[in-house]
């Protein structure tokens, strides 16, 4: 039985895909796979080649995309679909589809995000369909999960936003600087854990094409 592995959309917050790494799953975001402006279509068909679960935002899009590929045959390793949410929550969700159902059992599904919760009595449910989990179960994540740095993940958050920005600035005015400082910062988020280095190195690269215009 293995464990599922997530492939999130670009509209997925930047600061998931390493909180899911640091949780003991396998996870990669849009950004770090270079798929930024990717069509829905393409990046699904990313997800499937590479047994990756599709998570996003875009609801009405991608339930219409899984039952496209439904009726041509086709198979996706799984899609989630979740209106916005807290990240915390988003996180806390996703680690217990994750403890619940294998990469076999997702693959075909489409899921949603919002029907998956952890019930007081510490048993795991899902609206649909009951699903008990014996105690110190396959991902220790789950239970470490209130050790996620907080701090770090709104960071993380925030400099993608702006890296986001610079992008599409850099891009229209094909100025060098914008566009590399883009990348950067919606790429440091998943590779700087510590929120004091982040915080230092997103500013730099804030800053940077104020200072250098070219």
């Amino acid at each position: 039985m293995s464990a599922p592995r997530f492939f999130t959309d670009e509209d997925i917050y930047a600061a998931v895909a390493p909180a899911l790494r640091k949780a003991g799953l396998d996870a990669v975001g849009t950004p770090e796979t270079g798929r930024l402006g990717e069509s829905d279509e393409s990046q699904l068909t990313f997800a499937a080649q590479k047994g990756r679960v599709l998570v996003t935002f875009n609801v009405a899009h991608f339930a219409a995309r899984h039952a496209a590929w439904m009726q041509q045959g086709r198979h996706p390793a799984g899609i989630v679909v979740s209106s916005q949410r807290p990240i915390g929550d988003m996180l806390r969700r996703l680690i217990h589809l994750a403890s619940a159902c294998d990469a076999d059992a997702l693959r075909d599904r489409l899921e949603y995000l919002g029907d998956w919760w952890r019930a007081s009595n510490g048993r795991r449910h899902n609206r649909r369909r009951s699903a008990t989990i014996e105690s110190g179960g396959d991902f220790a994540g789950f239970r470490e999960l209130s050790m996620f740095d907080t701090t770090t993940l709104l960071l993380g958050v925030v400099f993608s936003a702006f890296g986001l920005g610079y992008f599409v600035y850099g891009r229209k005015q094909r100025a060098v600087v914008p566009l590399a400082c883009g990348v950067a910062l919606m790429v440091v988020p998943f590779v700087i854990v510590k929120a004091i280095v982040l915080a230092s190195v997103g500013a730099v690269l804030i800053v940077l094409p104020y200072f250098l215009r070219f």
